[in-house]
């Protein structure tokens, strides 16, 4: 069931300054070793990419470029090429240091210390929950809150929900990371934040499936808050799904085969499946 979440989303961004742009032509021209890794990339040979992008380092090194955009440049390809292999906890310790090494020039590449930042939290959600949520904390906090752009706050605020939907026995929080973030207007991803939500206000109730209301304590008020949520799952679900095809009308599960054309939109069906064929389990007062 927990796979239904959605742990990453698209987020619309500039173009990405080319490598030999960052680099300058000359130099940017003579360092063969990145297009042979785009070329391992094209094949899908991650490990011979990685080889040639951690030759490329060691170039950049030689030239006096650590820890400059061009660096990091070729360590969040390296990173990726880690992360295809499932190299999980090399791919977190390059993420923190790209994100270390645009603080140490945070004056410089303000716009770039936010998106490793935002890298590195998705990370985090892969390999670790915890980090995550201590991150979008740490993010959360004025003096850094502040230097955030406005679309980076929108994604801490989902991904933070995510984290804490994913630890499981934090699911009231996620809910108001979520909601949060739709009142920030979160534009083409709104879908992916209502399918999250939708996905928690289901697991918070399904929390209860097997309690008596009744001898519950000092968990009364937060089973009576799931219940009343968990009425929304299902109209969540179906505006996602309407957002995720671009649909003129709500999404409804008796309309038959749509046509969907977005693959996204099959998870989000599926979990409507699964909360009608639960649902007749659940005594929902």
């Amino acid at each position: 069931m927990w796979r239904g979440l959605r742990r990453c989303f698209s987020v619309v961004k500039g173009e990405e300054t080319s490598f030999n742009e960052l680099l300058g032509k000359e130099l940017g021209q003579g360092v063969e070793e990145y297009s042979k890794a785009l070329e391992f990339v094209k094949e899908n040979q991650y490990f011979s990419a990685e080889t040639e992008f951690r030759k490329c380092l060691e170039i950049l090194e030689s030239n006096k470029l650590y820890g400059e955009p061009s660096y990091n440049f070729i360590l969040l390809r390296l990173a990726l090429m880690l992360r295809a292999q499932n190299k999980l906890t090399q791919t977190e310790k390059i993420m923190e240091e790209i994100v270390s090494n645009y603080k140490a020039r945070e004056k410089q590449y303000p716009e770039q210390l936010c998106s490793s930042y935002e890298n590195l939290l998705k990370q985090y959600l892969v390999t670790s929950v915890d980090k995550a949520i201590m991150l979008g904390h740490f993010l959360m906090r004025e003096e850094n809150w502040k230097i955030l752009q406005r679309h980076t706050q929108k994604d801490v605020k989902f991904l933070l929900g995510t984290a804490y939907a994913l630890r499981g026995d934090t699911l009231s929080e996620a809910k108001e990371y979520f909601t949060e973030c739709l009142k920030m207007n979160p534009g083409p991803n709104t879908c992916f934040v209502l399918h999250n939500l939708a996905c928690t206000q289901w697991w918070h109730v399904l929390k209860y499936k097997n309690s008596d209301p009744n001898a519950l304590g000092e968990e009364t008020e937060e089973f009576r808050q799931a219940t009343v949520d968990f009425s929304e799952a299902i109209p969540n679900l179906q505006k996602a799904i309407q957002l995720f095809e671009d649909k003129n009308e709500l999404y409804t599960p008796n309309l038959g085969n749509l046509d969907l054309k977005n693959k996204l939109s099959g998870l989000s069906i599926t979990n409507i499946a699964e909360i009608h064929f639960q649902s007749a389990n659940l005594e929902v007062s």
